[in-house]
């Protein structure tokens, strides 16, 4: 992930694979014009597993990025995120998110310019409640003035049910082991 992010600073592809090499791929011409770029992770774990032996379960191994309200939220699997309340929405309601900016597993990243197209992440509403108290205070010295104000926002807790990638050659970049 935090080759991801340098790689995202970087100023053009040329730049990005003088600092990354061979771990940096370009996609096809044919994926030029919805501007991905995917990243191999060109280390292997410290400690082998039978996980290696075994093939990628592919939608248990996936995170992604998604943008909700202006907010950035990395999610997983089952993940229970707390967003601003959405209008409209009902406890056990599902909600699609097409803005993925980012998919990733083990072996591989997919970075969106600015959103990968065909992900999506279904999201299940599963409370709908006002968050903690916010306590504003204001005092002005020397004038025995002073004010006390309580604020709790409307809030939304999400789980993550299932985040799906359309694309299947971009889900085999990302299921496919490491090259050594």
């Amino acid at each position: 992930p935090n080759c991801c992010i340098i790689m995202m600073r970087c100023v053009n592809i040329f730049t990005a694979k003088k600092r990354f090499g061979n771990a940096f791929m370009w996609l096809n011409s044919s994926y030029s014009s919805s501007k991905l770029s995917i990243v191999r992770h060109p280390y292997k774990l410290l400690t082998p597993t039978e996980s290696d032996k075994v093939p990628i379960k592919f939608v248990s191994d996936l995170f992604s990025v998604i943008m909700m309200s202006g907010t950035q939220y990395k999610v997983t699997m089952d993940d229970v995120i707390v967003v601003d309340k959405i209008d409209g929405i009902d406890i056990g309601d599902d909600i699609n998110i097409n803005k993925v900016l980012l998919v990733g597993s083990k072996t591989s990243t997919i970075v969106g310019h600015p959103t990968v197209e065909g992900a999506r992440v279904i999201l299940t509403v599963e409370e709908i409640t006002k968050d903690k108290k916010v306590i504003t205070f204001k005092m002005r010295r020397r004038k025995n003035s002073k004010s006390t104000r309580g604020f709790r926002r409307d809030v939304a807790i999400l789980r993550v049910k299932d985040i799906i990638l359309n694309d299947v050659t971009l889900a085999h970049e990302l299921t496919s082991p490491i090259a050594t």
